[in-house]
């Protein structure tokens, strides 16, 4: 098993990580946003639909992925799009889109660090 870490500050990318021998985790990919908010845009209710499906489905173009949804092409594409730059879907030379992760780990702070103060 692979586990891949995506580490994002203010919505960029800012290190990767792909480690392979003894898995400490469940997750095969960690994805770690700055804060929850990002982390809840860029994985909204359609884009886990469509990575489920995905996942769900097998390997398919984009085309055969928005019918198997049940959703217009164009929203598809673009949340394939941000998927694969999050690193949770990936394209072959053929053209067809897979999700090659059983398990997905997502983290993000909850505050800033500091312990709570008593009133």
């Amino acid at each position: 098993m692979v586990i891949y870490t995506i580490y994002c500050a203010g919505g960029y990318i800012v290190k990767k990580e792909r480690k392979r021998g003894p898995i400490t985790a469940e997750a095969d990919l960690t994805l770690s946003f700055r804060e929850a908010v990002e982390a809840l845009n860029a994985l909204s209710p359609k884009r886990m639909e469509t990575l489920l499906g995905l996942r769900n489905a097998g390997p398919l173009t984009i085309y055969a992925l928005a019918k198997v949804l049940k959703r217009n092409y164009s929203n598809v594409f673009g949340d394939v799009g941000v998927l694969r730059k999050l690193g949770l879907i990936e394209k072959d030379a053929a053209g067809l889109v897979s999700v090659p992760w059983e398990a997905v780990e997502i983290r993000f702070p909850i505050g800033d660090g500091r312990k709570g103060k008593k009133g």
